[in-house]
């Protein structure tokens, strides 16, 4: 069953969820087209990094970008983990083949592909159109204030 976005997951399910599964996939493709194209890449490789790390349940600075996932021990069921753990990271902006992680098959190219499927190095950050501002000198139109001990302005001075 799929739940949509901002529809709470109840709570008998977040326990078996994964955590991708319960975020909403706009915030990590929104935080990643906000950032700078020459840094969009690294982000992302470290969101893949920490999934292929969380289910082969290594620290995420072991994996090394070139080194082959089946080399660390991953099987083809945590192949498939990696793969729905992704789906839930990028949502519905494309769909990963069930044989993603068997076709890219290290950190490196896993993460090109991902990048590639998104768009992610041709995408913009949409801005607001800028305000238009009217350069008018201000006018004073009146002015009041007490002067302890005068009755106007040239008797306190």
């Amino acid at each position: 069953t799929r739940f949509s976005r901002g529809q709470a997951v109840p709570a008998f399910l977040s326990a078996v969820l994964p955590k991708e599964a319960r975020v909403a996939s706009d915030g990590l493709i929104a935080a990643l087209v906000a950032l700078p194209s020459d840094k969009r890449i690294r982000a992302l490789q470290d969101e893949v990094r920490r999934v292929v790390a969380d289910v082969l349940g290594c620290a995420p600075e072991t994996i090394r970008p070139t080194q082959g996932f089946f080399d660390m021990g991953m099987d083809s069921l945590m192949a498939v983990q990696v793969r729905q753990r992704l789906q839930a990271l990028v949502g519905e902006e494309t769909t990963l083949s069930s044989t993603v992680v068997f076709d890219f098959p290290d950190l490196e190219r896993l993460t090109e592909h991902v990048a590639v499927s998104l768009n992610l190095m041709t995408r913009v950050v949409k801005t607001e159109a800028p305000i238009e501002r009217h350069e008018e000198p201000i006018a004073i139109i009146g002015m009041s204030g007490r002067f302890p001990g005068a009755a106007d302005l040239e008797a306190f001075w």
